[in-house]
């Protein structure tokens, strides 16, 4: 937690009546007023201000008229005008995207560094070129030209989007300043063939393609033609149906710096792809089981690998990675089909998603990776899948584990003999989720002493005690909490105090559970509830028809609860 001390601050006279003039120029429009804070926000001197002014003064004198439209217009022609020329690219690229098209940042970056947009000559040390990507989206936030949303418990940014004002500026100056030219295929049948034969296809950079309003005759128009695409930096096939397999003249796309299938429905991917030397991103996170050749060791310049949640080699061998020195993500390494011994190699890796399933052979390799000090994994999650922690060598192995300061999110699915002390739990942990662990003693007792942990999921008979209580000051940074299938479950307590950031609350198929506990009434910050397959009595208790339930007053602060 940081805690600021403000000395006393004296506004200069000049720059408040600046201030005052230029927010009257406004027209007391909203958007109008937050984008030019966002620009008065980076100025610090009253010459600065004076600049903003005279100039906001000029783009207005050049505008068509008074309406509160141009005014709004004028001021943020002006917010891009004073953009530095390296944030202008990256504002400039949001004319790709469609309206109301909102973007997972992360994604975003990787547009930007396979585009060649952000200069490696920014970086500074300690750096990666992702951190200088989200830097550039940070000033473009705070400047407010993009609206972006902020990740509750990670820090940094999960989405973004431009305003529709702010968008036709951008498509405006894209237009302008020749950066860019979206063509919608999807407009007229003939569209791609047209497109084809007049061959520009050589010109062209980035592919976008929104699946769920594709045809047929498209999807044969884009396997037939998609070789001619010869400087394609970045193809987007996420959700793409129609297709079982990735066509091998991908492999012809040398210049391809990013790959997505992402949510797709491809089932195999061609050797051709092991070609894709150049690649910086690949993301093959498709929604079935994917047969992948095992060449991806041969892109040596890959940096984020996403791998499928299910898939197996066309060899049957495990699939190679060593020789990725430069990737910093690997998502769903699975053990099973992954070898550990390839994380050595791994040199810049900053985050970790890897997967343990039925046996803990892999389990300690793993966790002494995690743990090596002189690597560069900032944070890593690991979900196990196996029978049980119950020797005394698997709980020795479960408190290492729990242990590791890089840890952040922790899934476990199998049988606990006992829940390790709260001081064996890394304080880096902000994400817990067990599933049939059968414990005999309240986990609450140990999981509220959690500091950084905001998201706890007990599924399928974690707990098989009977009374559960969360004390005061517990929980301390709790956002999210599911508490599934604890069939012998029958009262809670939470004292007030307890969970004070709390907004979120799932309850599901407890049978045994007679009531909502009165402490609910004391967490303010509870948003949402969600009651499902409980016993009719219990729903009753809240409310019965359109009529409330005693126990709603503990929830009626609640903005949203569900009862299904």
């Amino acid at each position: 937690m940081t805690t600021f001390f403000f000395a006393e601050f004296k506004i200069d006279p000049e720059m408040e009546n600046l201030g005052k003039e230029m927010v009257g120029k406004c027209r007391g429009l909203p958007l109008a007023i937050v984008v030019l804070s966002g620009l008065l926000i980076t100025k610090h001197t009253l010459r600065d201000w004076q600049n903003v002014s005279e100039n906001i003064n000029w783009y207005l004198a050049k505008g068509r008229g008074h309406a509160q439209q141009q005014a709004v217009t004028d001021v943020l022609a002006f917010s891009y005008h004073d953009l530095p020329y390296q944030f202008k690219q990256c504002f400039l690229y949001f004319a790709n995207f469609p309206e109301n098209f909102e973007i997972e940042a992360e994604k975003l970056y990787q547009f930007w560094l396979a585009e060649g947009i952000i200069s490696k000559d920014e970086r500074a040390e300690e750096e990666t070129m992702m951190d200088v990507a989200e830097r550039y989206l940070a000033e473009l936030a705070q400047r407010c030209m993009v609206q972006v949303e902020v990740k509750e418990n990670a820090g940094g940014f999960k989405n973004c989007r431009l305003h529709d004002l702010m968008r036709d500026l951008c498509i405006s100056k894209a237009k302008e300043e020749n950066f860019t030219k979206v063509i919608d295929f999807r407009r007229e049948r003939l569209a791609m063939e047209s497109y084809v034969s007049s061959n520009p296809t050589r010109r062209v950079r980035s592919g976008f393609f929104y699946a769920n309003e594709c045809r047929e005759d498209f999807l044969a128009h884009i396997k037939a033609h998609l070789s001619t695409f010869k400087l394609l930096r970045v193809l987007d096939l996420q959700g793409f149906h129609g297709l079982d397999k990735l066509p091998k003249a991908i492999g012809d796309l040398i210049h391809l710096r990013y790959l997505s299938l992402r949510y797709s429905q491809f089932k195999k991917l061609p050797s051709s792809i092991g070609k894709l030397i150049y690649l910086q991103t690949l993301d093959l996170e498709v929604d079935n089981l994917l047969e992948v050749p095992n060449v991806i060791w041969k892109m040596e310049r890959l940096k984020h690998l996403y791998l499928p949640g299910s898939f197996l080699t066309q060899d049957g061998t495990k699939l190679r990675l060593d020789g990725l020195s430069d990737l910093e993500t690997l998502v769903n390494f699975d053990t099973s089909i992954c070898d550990v011994k390839d994380l050595d190699g791994l040199t810049n890796l900053r985050k970790l998603r890897a997967a343990i399933k039925d046996k803990l052979d892999d389990l300690p390799n793993l966790v002494k990776y995690i743990s090596f000090t002189q690597n560069h994994v900032r944070r890593s999650s690991l979900s196990i899948s196996c029978p049980e922690f119950c020797s005394d060598a698997e709980l020795s192995l479960l408190r290492t584990l729990l242990g590791c300061h890089r840890l952040y999110k922790l899934s476990i699915c199998g049988r606990m003999a006992k829940l390790p002390e709260h001081y064996h739990f890394s304080s880096s942990i902000a994400k817990i989720t067990f599933k049939a662990s059968a414990l005999g003693e309240d986990p609450m007792a140990t999981l509220e002493k959690l500091p950084k942990l905001s998201s706890l999921k007990l599924y399928d008979s974690t707990y098989v005690g009977e009374d559960m209580v969360c004390l005061t000051k517990g929980f301390p940074q709790l956002l999210c909490l599911k508490l599934w299938g604890l069939l012998n479950w029958k009262t809670w307590r939470i004292e007030e105090g307890a969970m004070q950031k709390l907004t979120r609350l799932v309850i599901a198929h407890c049978d045994k559970l007679e009531m909502l506990p009165d402490g609910l009434k004391f967490i303010t910050t509870l948003q949402k509830l969600n009651v499902r397959w409980m016993p009719d009595d219990f729903k009753y208790r809240l409310r019965k028809a359109d009529t409330e339930g005693e126990d709603f007053y503990k929830v009626r602060h609640v903005p949203d609860i569900k009862l299904d």
